[in-house]
């Protein structure tokens, strides 16, 4: 898996630990293997930031857009417009 960085994701302090916290919302047909390999490496490379995972059937950007996700992942054969709504 290539490494990225991104610097326009703000973590936000989990509200009972105040530990970093990155929201994801998944699409349920991301591939299960791709998501585990995903997680796994974003853990080992931040191991201080808890991941949290919205799984969402068909509406996986909508957290984002409401703010209650910072990262969208679309499942295959999904795509939206660059204007969504």
């Amino acid at each position: 898996m290539k490494s990225h960085r991104c610097s326009l994701i703000s973590l936000r302090p989990n509200e009972s630990t105040n530990d970093p916290e990155l929201s994801v919302a998944v699409d349920v047909m991301f591939p299960d293997a791709t998501f585990t390999h995903a997680v796994a490496a974003f853990q080992k490379e931040f191991p201080a930031t808890l991941p949290r995972f919205v799984v969402e059937s068909s509406a996986v950007i909508e957290p984002v857009l409401d703010g209650r996700c910072a990262i969208g992942v679309v499942g295959h054969g999904r795509s939206y417009p660059a204007t969504y709504p």
